[in-house]
């Protein structure tokens, strides 16, 4: 913690104080939306200094010690970036195969384009919405889905 963080800190803590003894003021309206004008950012801003969490210093370490450090963190870096790539590669076939079926669909018959494209009447947003997670359906597949005939 550097020394302008205990200055703000100490200062944060005095008008804390100076605050509480004063005379209390009757407080403002509850707007609709919330305080959204200054008070929020001054608040935020003490909140960022009472409670962030101090950077760990890696303290006194030797040339060896900090090539170390510097090569285990690239590692993880170049780990990270393949991980992603795979996972955009992983993406990318998903959407191919997704393209290749609608195209089969489209030249095999489109009735059944049509009802692979339809949507539900009685769709209900936050219920039916589901977001995209890497674990399975709870539903694999709906056996009991018509076709228009």
């Amino acid at each position: 913690m550097n020394k302008y963080t205990k200055i703000i800190r100490t200062f944060t803590a005095q008008s804390y104080n100076l605050a509480a003894k004063a005379a209390p003021k009757q407080a403002p309206k509850a707007k609709p939306f919330g305080n959204l004008g200054p008070a929020d950012s001054r608040h935020e801003m003490m909140r960022k200094i009472l409670f962030e969490k101090p950077q760990k210093s890696l303290g006194e370490l030797t040339p060896q010690d900090l090539e170390r450090h510097d090569t285990i963190e690239t590692a993880y870096k170049l780990f990270k970036s393949e991980q992603s790539e795979m996972k955009r590669i992983e993406r990318d076939a998903k959407f191919r195969a997704m393209e290749n079926a609608y195209k089969e669909l489209e030249n095999t018959d489109l009735t059944l384009l049509e009802d692979a494209c339809r949507k539900s009447p009685n769709a209900r947003f936050p219920i039916q919405l589901r977001v995209p997670t890497e674990t399975p359906p709870k539903i694999i597949w709906n056996y009991d889905a018509l076709s228009k005939q």
